[in-house]
C-alpha cells in the first residue's frame, strides 16, 4: 500500500449477484487488492435489502457492487429503492452487467448508479477492476507504477473547483505530467463555476469529461451546495462524473458528499508522485473501465 491516508481501517461491501462463479471472480480480486476488507456475499435484490434493513449484527456497508439481471428483484429494482430510503441512499453502488445496452445504461445512471460496468472476461480484467474500485470508492491505492491511459486524449477536458493555490499547484502538476494533452480548467470559487456552468449547459456536446470538486470551499456547505449545482446541470447531459477530492477522512463528508449525488469520494496526494499514481488510476477507471451513455 501507497502511504497515502485511508478513512477505514476495515470496509464492508455488498458483493449482490446471482451467479456463483461471477461473485467468486470479484470477490478474490478485491481481497488480493485491499486489506481489512470484509466482502458480504448476497444472491439478489431481495435478500440485500433484506441485511441492509437488518437492525443489529451487520456494518453499514462501504460500497454495494451489484449485478443488473438478478431473479426475484433486478439490480436497477434494489437501486430504486435503495436511493428512495434516507437510511441508505449515500452508499456507493456500482453496478455490473453482461448487456451494453444504452438504454440500460442510462437508466441505471439517471437512477443514482455511481459507475455501471460490462463484466469483465478475464481474471486479469478482474483486477483491474478490482483496482479500480479500491480508488474510486474505497480510498484504498494498490501499489501500480503505470496505468493505461486512454488513447487519443486531445479534446478531453477536466474541470476542477479548488480553491487552495498550493493544492492546485499540486494537482496542476501531477495532471499536466501525466495527460499533456487534456485540457485543464481551473475555477477558485464556486461563483466562476456556476457562471462557468449557467454558460455552457446548452453547449452541445458539453465541454467537460469530468468534474473534480474540492469539498471545503473554504466550507463543506458551500462545496456540497455547488456539488448540488453540478449535479442538476449534468444529469441533464449523457454523464459527466463528479469527483468530490478532499484531505478529509471524516465519515460524515464521505457521505454527505454520496448523499449529494457525488459519483466518487477520493482522498487527496500528498505529494506529487502519489498524485500522479492517483489520477493516473482515477482517470483509467473513468474513461477506461466504466461503461458511460454514449454521446451524441
Amino acid at each position: 500500500m501507497t502511504g497515502i491516508p485511508t478513512f477505514e481501517t476495515s470496509k464492508s461491501i455488498f458483493l449482490v449477484d446471482d451467479d456463483e462463479d461471477d461473485r467468486m471472480l470479484i470477490k478474490e480480486a478485491l481481497e488480493q487488492v485491499m486489506q481489512d476488507v470484509t466482502i458480504i456475499e448476497v444472491n439478489d435484490g431481495v435478500e440485500l435489502l433484506e441485511r441492509m434493513n437488518c437492525p443489529a449484527g451487520l456494518h453499514e456497508p462501504a460500497l454495494i457492487v451489484m449485478d443488473m439481471n438478478m431473479p426475484r428483484m433486478s439490480g436497477l429494482e434494489a437501486l430504486s429503492v435503495i436511493r428512495s430510503s434516507g437510511k441508505l441512499r449515500h452508499v456507493p453502488i456500482v453496478m455490473l452487467s453482461t448487456s451494453s445496452n444504452q438504454d440500460l445504461i442510462f437508466k441505471a445512471y439517471r437512477q443514482g448508479i455511481n459507475a455501471y460496468i460490462t463484466k469483465p472476461v478475464s481474471y486479469d480484467a478482474y483486477s483491474k477492476l478490482a483496482e479500480s474500485i479500491s480508488v474510486s470508492f474505497l480510498n484504498s491505492y494498490p501499489v501500480q507504477e503505470e496505468v493505461a491511459l486512454p488513447e487519443n486524449l486531445e479534446g478531453k477536458n477536466i474541470l476542477i473547483v479548488e480553491d487552495s493555490d498550493d493544492h492546485w499547484e499540486l494537482m496542476n502538476l501531477s495532471l499536466r505530467h501525466i495527460l499533456p494533452d487534456v485540457q485543464i480548467t481551473r475555477f477558485a470559487n464556486e461563483v466562476t463555476a456556476r457562471e462557468y456552468l449557467r454558460d455552457n449547459i446548452d453547449v452541445s456536446p458539453f465541454p467537460i469529461d469530468m468534474i473534480i470538486l474540492d469539498l471545503y470551499l473554504p466550507t463543506r456547505e458551500q462545496g456540497l451546495d455547488l456539488l448540488n449545482t453540478m449535479k442538476s446541470a449534468v444529469n441533464k447531459l449523457p454523464f459527466v462524473p463528479v469527483v468530490v477530492f478532499s484531505f478529509s477522512d471524516n465519515p460524515v463528508d464521505i457521505r454527505e458528499s454520496y448523499s449529494h449525488q457525488a459519483n466518487a469520494f477520493v482522498m487527496k496526494g500528498k505529494n506529487l508522485k502519489e498524485s500522479m499514481q492517483l489520477f493516473r488510476q482515477l482517470c483509467d477507471f473513468w474513461w477506461n473501465t466504466i461503461s458511460s451513455p454514449e454521446r451524441v
